[in-house]
């Protein structure tokens, strides 16, 4: 049997609290980065593809797809709460985007 002091439990707490806010603040700056394509796809109904970087993955192919479906749902949920955000907004983003 392991012992669990009040220090561990306190311990485990920081981690814990650690991981959710790196993970929030990762969530924002995903957000930030997606402004641009959420607002032209509310705005013109179509958004720009972007450059792509091509790279050399050595991992498993059962690793790399759950990485992708990981990042998928990430990017997805980050680019959601960026429409919302620009949503809240829509009237100063017309402002911004017509000339």
């Amino acid at each position: 049997m392991v012992a669990i002091t009040m220090a561990d439990a306190s311990d485990n707490c920081l981690i814990k609290r650690d991981l959710c806010t790196a993970y929030a603040l990762l969530f924002e700056k995903m957000c930030m980065a997606l402004g641009g394509r959420a607002a032209e796809s509310m705005i013109f109904n179509q958004a720009s593809t972007g450059k792509e970087q091509p790279g050399q993955r050595r991992f498993s192919q059962r690793l790399v797809r759950t990485m992708d479906e990981e990042a998928l749902t990430l990017v997805a949920q980050a680019f959601l709460h960026t429409q919302k955000v620009l949503q809240e907004s829509k009237d100063k983003l017309h402002k911004l985007a017509t000339p």
